[in-house]
């Protein structure tokens, strides 16, 4: 290596192409079609996600008057059935508007009707 470049006798260049790619996945997305607020499994209604940026997301919650009850912009904390107004909600049917914006730009809208059950 006295002669020439260590570089050159090892076979390295200034650069080389990267190993890593970058991969944004879709989103994927189930909502339930109830939940039990204190029950025991399923005790906050919140969809089931990946690949979602939930702080550019949110979800709101209507009753069957179509009276919003609850907004909010972080959907991995979901509702637990209390109302924004700090009474708990009774058991029937409700609406929700969700719109998730996925990591890779995708904006997903979802209207439609769940269960609260006491």
């Amino acid at each position: 290596l006295i002669d020439g470049d260590a570089n050159d006798s090892l076979g390295f260049q200034e650069s080389s192409p990267s190993n890593e790619s970058c991969r944004i996945d879709k989103p994927i997305i189930w909502l339930p079609n109830a939940f039990t607020p204190g029950g025991v499994s399923n005790k906050v209604f919140k969809p089931v996600f990946m690949h979602i940026d939930t702080s550019a997301s949110s979800m709101e919650i209507f009753n069957r008057w179509g009276e919003r009850i609850f907004e909010t912009q972080n959907v991995s904390a979901g509702w637990n059935g209390e109302m924004d107004n700090g009474a708990y909600a009774e058991s029937g049917l409700y609406i929700y508007i969700m719109n998730l914006i996925g990591y890779d730009g995708s904006v997903r809208h979802f209207k439609g009707s769940f269960m609260l059950v006491r």
